[in-house]
């Protein structure tokens, strides 16, 4: 949601973000630089689909005042954000070629499905090699697989990408996303310091330090070679440590 509204502020439009749960007492996080950004922020406290309903109304109210709005769903996930992605490894295929590595896995978080949807049928296109590695950071594992297969299966539908992916082709890692979505687990905190402490690298609770749980655990339990160059695609969240700056400081 952030980022829409610093899309939306730099291109003159206004953002409407519809977020669940209840307002809370002080702007801290992402929520501070949605008010900065200029955002109108509407809170909906019973849960996705009643924010999603919430979502199409505003959309409804503003179309009979003459405006004209654009639904974005949670995370961006449709084939159209998704394709964002699949470009995106085209970019790294560029670059990965220029540099001489080759890269075999890309770790990466999966919340709503978008992201790694994209850089799945990206990879297929550009680096089919490339094995993308989604952890999950929710419980909800079996309906995420199934996002993440209709976005990709969208996107190359919509611009002419064939053959569809499949089931089977998607990677879904669901053993790093406890105890569930927004609460880092052990491992997660521990990615966050290490991330930190050797790298000066920034980790976020909620997304990117479970991608990266995954990613040393594979490390330390030998299923990466040590000589095959990995790829961490961070999907950012800074925001989030000041959000819950207890987690940062919590050791595991």
């Amino acid at each position: 949601a952030c980022m829409t509204a610093a899309a939306a502020a730099r291109l003159g439009m206004s953002a409407v973000l519809v977020l669940s749960g209840a307002e809370p007492d002080e702007a801290r996080g992402n929520l501070l630089l949605d008010r900065l950004l200029g955002a109108r922020v509407l809170f909906v406290p019973e849960g996705d689909r009643a924010r999603k309903a919430a979502a199409n109304a505003e959309a409804e109210r503003l179309r009979e005042r003459g405006e004209r709005p654009y639904v974005i769903p949670t995370g961006g996930s449709t084939p159209l954000g998704s394709l964002g992605y699949a470009l995106a490894v085209q970019e790294l295929a560029e670059q990965s070629e220029a540099l001489g590595i080759r890269f075999r896995r890309l770790f990466v978080a999966s919340g709503s499905g978008g992201t790694h949807a994209g850089l799945h049928l990206g990879a297929r296109a550009f680096l089919p090699d490339l094995q993308v590695m989604g952890v999950a950071v929710g419980e909800e594992v079996e309906w995420l697989r199934s996002k993440v297969l209709a976005c990709a299966a969208g996107a190359a539908e919509a611009f002419g990408i064939a053959p569809a992916p499949t089931a089977e082709e998607i990677t879904l890692l669901g053993e790093y996303a406890a105890p569930g979505y927004g609460v880092p687990g052990p491992a997660a905190l521990e990615a966050m310091r290490l991330a930190a402490r050797t790298e000066g690298l920034f980790v976020d609770p909620v997304y990117t330090a479970k991608a990266l749980s995954a990613l040393i655990d594979h490390a330390r339990t030998g299923r990466l070679d040590p000589e095959e160059p990995v790829l961490f695609w961070h999907t950012g969240g800074l925001p989030g440590l000041f959000a819950n700056p207890a987690f940062c400081l919590e050791e595991a």
